[in-house]
C-alpha cells in the first residue's frame, strides 16, 4: 500500500505521468545506446555503423564550414560545387554541435545524446497523447512504453542507423495537438519548424496531420481563423528555407525505389533469420520467415499485443460513439490512410508478389520527390498503437486498470524481447574502423593540397553502381574521411538526393583535365581505372606526382 501511494505521488504530484514516462524513456535510451556511446568524446563507434558513419562524417565536414554562411546548413567542401547541405539532415543537433565545437577542440559526437533524448521525448509525448483518452496516471505510464519500445523506432535507429529519424516523438506530439480541443497555433508553428529543420520526411507527415487538425476544427466549429492555418504553414516553409533545401542541386527521383509491404504493420519478420515476435521465432518455419521477411527500409511491425488490442477494439467498439465523434476521427483517418497508401506506392508488394494498379500521374510525380516514402506509414502506425492501448485500458475495470495495463505491457516486452535484443546488439556492437588507405604517402601528399577529386564519380541514390565507379561503393568513405581529416574538399560523397547532372559534369570536366593536361593546382586526382591513369602518364611529363597507392591510381598536382 505504501508503494502504491508513493507511485501516485510521482504521477500526480511533483512528477506527472509524462515526467515519469520521460524518465523511463531516458533510462531505456541510455541502455539502448550504451553508456560509453553517450560520451561525446567517444565517436569511433560510429564509423562501423553504415549510415551512422555518414552522420559523423557529415558533421565533421559541417564543423569545418564557415560559422557565418548561407544557408546555415551548407557543407561547401563536401561534394564541392553541388551546393550540398547537411547530408543526414538534423540541423538542430548539428548546429548545436558546431557551436559547441567553438568551445571544445578535437572531434566529438552528439548522436548518443540525441538518441537518448529522443527516447525520453517518445515516453513524454506518449504519456501526453494517452492522457487525451486515459485518466489514470499509472496507465498512461505503462501505455507510453508501447511507444518507447516501438519496433519501427528501434529498428530505424538501431539497425538502419538513421539517427535523425529517431524523432518519432514529433509525430506523437502532433497527434497530441490534433486530439486537443483548441487551435494551439503557436505550438503547431513551433513543432512544424523544428520538424522541418530536423527531418523533411517527418515534417511533411506533420504538415498533413496539421491540415487534418484544421479540417477537424472546421467541422466542429464551422469556421477557422486564417492565421491559425497560415502561420504554422509559414513556419514550416521558413524551416525549409533555413535548411537550404532550395539551394542544393538535385534531381527528382525515387518512385518505387522503396515501398511499404502491404502487411508491414502485421509482419514481425525483418529477415529470413529473425523477427520481433518470440512466437514466430519459435514456431515459424524458415520458409515462412522468408515469405514474411521485409525490405528493411519498410519494417513497421506494430507488435503482437497491439494487434490483439486492435482486434479487441474492433469487437467492442460502439457504433453510436463513432457516429457521435465522427468529426474528430474522420480527418485523421483520411490523412493516416492516405499517407499509408502513398507509402505502399502503386506497385504493392505482398507475400513476395507484386500487385500493380493505376495511379494518377500527378501523384506518381509527387511520390518521386520522396525516395524513402515507406516512412509515410508512421502516422497510421502510431494511430493504431494509440487505438490498441486505449482499447486495452478500457477492457480492464477501473479497479483493475493498473494491473491490466501492467500485464499488457509485460506481455509486450516479453513477446518482442527477441527483436529488442537483436536491435540492441546491432546498435551496441561496433568494430574498430580501419581505413583501406594505409600507405604513409597519403599524409605526405595531403600536406600540400586542398582538394580530392575522383574519376569516375558515383551516385549511390540511383540504384546499383556499375563500371569503374563500382570501386567507390566500398572505398569512397575512406577517401572522404581522409579528406576531412586533412581539411581537403571533395567532389564526391553520399548525398540525400540524386545528383545525376552534377556527376556527369564532374566526369566530363575531370576527364577533360586529364586529356588536355590542364590539371587544377592543389588537387589530388584519384582514379579507379588504371588505363586512364596510364594514358595520362604516356602523354604527360608530370610523372613525379603519379602514384599507385593502396590499389588506387593517384595524380597529385603541384600546390
Amino acid at each position: 500500500m505504501a508503494t502504491t501511494r508513493k507511485y501516485k505521488w510521482l504521477c500526480r504530484g511533483v512528477l506527472p505521468s509524462s515526467g515519469v514516462s520521460a524518465f523511463f524513456g531516458l533510462f531505456f535510451g541510455w541502455y539502448f545506446v550504451g553508456f560509453t556511446n553517450l560520451l561525446p568524446w567517444n565517436y569511433s563507434w560510429l564509423y562501423s555503423k553504415g549510415d551512422g558513419a555518414l552522420t559523423q562524417l557529415g558533421f565533421e565536414f559541417f564543423r569545418r564550414a564557415p560559422l557565418v554562411q548561407w544557408p546555415l546548413t551548407a557543407v561547401p567542401d563536401y561534394v564541392e560545387g553541388s551546393s550540398m547541405i547537411l547530408p543526414t539532415e538534423n540541423g538542430v543537433a548539428n548546429v548545436i554541435g558546431k557551436l559547441s565545437g567553438l568551445v571544445f577542440s578535437g572531434n566529438f559526437q552528439f548522436v548518443g545524446l540525441w538518441i537518448a533524448t529522443c527516447f525520453a521525448l517518445q515516453g513524454y509525448f506518449g504519456a501526453k497523447l494517452l492522457s487525451r483518452f486515459i485518466n489514470s496516471g499509472s496507465a498512461q505510464v505503462f501505455g507510453s512504453l508501447f511507444f518507447v519500445f516501438s519496433p519501427a523506432l528501434l529498428f530505424r535507429v538501431g539497425v538502419m542507423n538513421h539517427y535523425h529519424l529517431g524523432a518519432h516523438w514529433m509525430i506523437l506530439a502532433a497527434l497530441y495537438l490534433y486530439f486537443g480541443t483548441e487551435s494551439r497555433t503557436r505550438r503547431w508553428s513551433q513543432l512544424l519548424f523544428v520538424a522541418m529543420v530536423t527531418s523533411v520526411y517527418i515534417a511533411v507527415m506533420l504538415v498533413a496531420l496539421f491540415i487534418a487538425h484544421q479540417a477537424k476544427m472546421f467541422l466542429e466549429k464551422k469556421s477557422i481563423k486564417l492565421a491559425d492555418f497560415v502561420l504554422p504553414i509559414a513556419f514550416a516553409g521558413f524551416g525549409f528555407w533555413v535548411m537550404g533545401y532550395m539551394s542544393m542541386r538535385s534531381e527528382i527521383t525515387g518512385s518505387n525505389f522503396f515501398r511499404l509491404n502491404a502487411i508491414a504493420y502485421l509482419n514481425a519478420g525483418y529477415s529470413d533469420y529473425g523477427s520481433f515476435s518470440r512466437v514466430l521465432n519459435g514456431f515459424g518455419s524458415p520458409h515462412l520467415r522468408h515469405v514474411l521477411s521485409e525490405e528493411w527500409e519498410g519494417f513497421q511491425y506494430i507488435g503482437t499485443v497491439v494487434i490483439a488490442g486492435m482486434f479487441l477494439g474492433f469487437v467492442n467498439i460502439k457504433r453510436r460513439d463513432l457516429f457521435q465523434s465522427w468529426r474528430e476521427y474522420v480527418p485523421i483517418s483520411i490523412v493516416g490512410c492516405g499517407l499509408f497508401v502513398f507509402a505502399l506506392s502503386n506497385r504493392v508488394f505482398l507475400f513476395q508478389r507484386e500487385i500493380i494498379y493505376w495511379w494518377p500521374s500527378p501523384i506518381l510525380e509527387l511520390r518521386q520527390v520522396f525516395r524513402g516514402a515507406t516512412r509515410f506509414g508512421w502516422p497510421l502506425y502510431y494511430l493504431i498503437i494509440l487505438f490498441a492501448v486505449v482499447q486495452i485500458s478500457r477492457f480492464s475495470s477501473a479497479k483493475k486498470l493498473r494491473a491490466g495495463m501492467l500485464i499488457a505491457t509485460a506481455l509486450m516486452l516479453i513477446e518482442s524481447s527477441s527483436g529488442v535484443a537483436y536491435v540492441r546488439h546491432e546498435f551496441g556492437s561496433a568494430k574498430q574502423y580501419v581505413s583501406s588507405l594505409v600507405d604513409p604517402r597519403w599524409d605526405e601528399i595531403a600536406t600540400s593540397h586542398s582538394r580530392v577529386v575522383i574519376y569516375p564519380n558515383f551516385d549511390l541514390q540511383i540504384g546499383e553502381v556499375s563500371g569503374d565507379a563500382k570501386m567507390w561503393v566500398d572505398r569512397w568513405f575512406d577517401l572522404a574521411k581522409f579528406a576531412v581529416d586533412h581539411d581537403l574538399s571533395t567532389n564526391f560523397g553520399y548525398v540525400p538526393r540524386p545528383l545525376t547532372e552534377y556527376i556527369a559534369e564532374q566526369d566530363e570536366q575531370v576527364l577533360s583535365e586529364l586529356e588536355t593536361e590542364s590539371l587544377q593546382p592543389g588537387t589530388i586526382y584519384v582514379l579507379s581505372n588504371k588505363s586512364v591513369w596510364e594514358d595520362f602518364l604516356q602523354r604527360s611529363s608530370r610523372t613525379a606526382g603519379a602514384f599507385e597507392i593502396d590499389g588506387l591510381y593517384v595524380i597529385a598536382t603541384n600546390g
